[in-house]
C-alpha cells in the first residue's frame, strides 16, 4: 500500500508534471494554436449565420452568397478541432511512453529489492492505471485551458462593439465558473489520490491471491481469501464513485452558471427587441441581426468555460496519479 505524501511531495509532483508540459511543448501550443483558429471561425460561422437569419425574418431574403461563405467555417472549425485533438492525443501518448520507460528501468535497477519501493502488484499498478492518467491531463486540460482564457476573450471582443451592456454581463459571470472550478477540483484531487491508494491495496490483493491460491485450497482459506479480495474491491468502488460524484458535482455547478448567463442575456436582448427595457423604451437597443449573432456566441462564450470545468477532474486524476510515482523518479 503506498504511503501518505508530504504537500513538499505534492508540490514536487505538480513541478513534474509542468516538466513534462515543457518536453512536449511545441505540440502543445501547436493544439492550442488550431483551437484559438476553429474559435476564430466559430465567430465569423455566428456572424454569417446571423446576418443570413436576419435577412429571411426581416427581408424575406435568402442571400445564397452569404450560404457558400458561410460554409468556409462550418467545414475548417471541425477540421481545426481535429488537429487540437490529435496533437494533443500525440503530446500524451510522448509523455506517457517515457513515464512507462523511467519506471520500468527503476524497477529492474532494483532487482530483487523492489519489493522495497512497493509490492509488485502496486508497481504494475502503477506503470499501468497511473501511467495511462496522464494523457487526459495533456490531452484534454492542457489545450482546452489556453482556449478557456482565448475564446472568451474573443467573444467578448466581438461582443463589445454591439451591446456594452451584455459585454459587461459576460465579463462578470465569466469569473465565477473558474472560481468554483478550482473550490470543487481541490476535494478532487484528494478524492482521485484515494483512489489510487486503493487501487494498489486491490492490486496487492489479487496478485497474493493468485500466488498463495494452491496453499489457500489446502488449508480450505479460499473463502477467507475471497472475502478479503471483495472488502478490498468494495474500497475501490466507493472510492471510484466519489472521483464521479466530485466530477458530476463541478459539472452540475457549471452549467447553473452557464444557465442563468445565458438566460439574463437572452431576457435583456428580447425585452430590447421589444422596446421594453426600462433605459431605452421605445427603442431598439440592439438590432435583430446583432442579437441573434450575440446570442449564438453566449453559448460558446461559456462552452470553454464549461469544457474546462469538466476537464478539470483530468488535472486532478494526473496530480493524484503523480504523486505517488514521485519516490520511484
Amino acid at each position: 500500500m503506498t504511503t501518505r505524501l508530504k504537500p513538499d511531495q505534492e508540490n514536487q509532483a505538480g513541478a513534474w508534471l509542468k516538466d513534462q508540459m515543457g518536453q512536449v511543448k511545441p505540440l502543445l501550443w501547436l493544439s492550442a494554436g488550431a483551437g484559438v483558429t476553429a474559435s476564430v471561425c466559430m465567430v465569423v460561422q455566428c456572424f454569417l449565420l446571423a446576418h443570413l437569419l436576419a435577412g429571411l425574418a426581416m427581408e424575406n431574403r435568402f442571400d445564397r452568397h452569404l450560404l457558400w461563405f458561410l460554409a468556409i467555417p462550418f467545414v475548417l472549425r471541425p477540421c481545426f478541432l481535429a488537429v487540437k485533438d490529435l496533437l494533443g492525443i500525440r503530446a500524451g501518448r510522448l509523455v506517457r511512453r517515457r513515464l512507462r520507460q523511467t519506471l520500468l528501468e527503476t524497477i529492474a535497477a532494483a532487482g530483487p529489492h523492489r519489493s522495497r519501493i512497493a509490492e509488485d502488484g502496486s508497481l504494475s499498478a502503477m506503470v499501468l492505471e497511473q501511467g495511462d492518467a496522464m494523457d487526459d491531463y495533456f490531452v484534454r486540460y492542457l489545450p482546452p485551458k489556453i482556449l478557456a482564457v482565448v475564446t472568451p476573450v474573443l467573444i467578448v471582443s466581438a461582443v463589445l462593439p454591439h451591446s456594452p451592456v451584455v459585454a459587461g454581463l459576460l465579463a462578470v459571470t465569466a469569473p465565477l465558473i473558474p472560481f468554483f472550478m478550482v473550490l470543487v477540483g481541490n476535494e478532487a484531487v484528494r478524492a482521485g489520490r484515494r483512489q489510487f491508494r486503493a487501487l494498489s491495496v486491490l492490486a496487492d490483493r489479487i496478485r497474493t491471491f493468485l500466488q498463495g491460491l494452491s496453499v489457500l485450497r489446502q488449508l480450505n482459506a479460499v473463502p477467507q481469501a475471497r472475502q478479503t479480495l471483495a472488502s478490498a474491491s468494495d474500497r475501490f468502488r466507493i472510492k471510484t464513485l466519489a472521483v464521479l460524484r466530485m466530477a458530476f458535482l463541478s459539472s452540475a455547478v457549471l452549467e447553473l452558471f452557464a444557465s442563468l448567463g445565458i438566460a439574463v442575456a437572452a431576457v435583456y436582448l428580447g425585452m430590447g427587441l421589444l422596446g421594453y427595457v426600462p433605459w431605452a423604451r421605445g427603442t431598439v437597443p440592439v438590432p435583430l441581426n446583432n442579437a441573434l449573432f450575440i446570442l449564438l456566441l453566449i453559448p460558446e462564450f461559456y462552452m470553454a468555460l464549461r469544457r474546462l470545468g469538466a476537464d478539470y477532474h483530468a488535472k486532478a486524476q494526473a496530480m493524484a496519479a503523480a504523486a505517488p510515482l514521485m519516490p520511484l523518479i
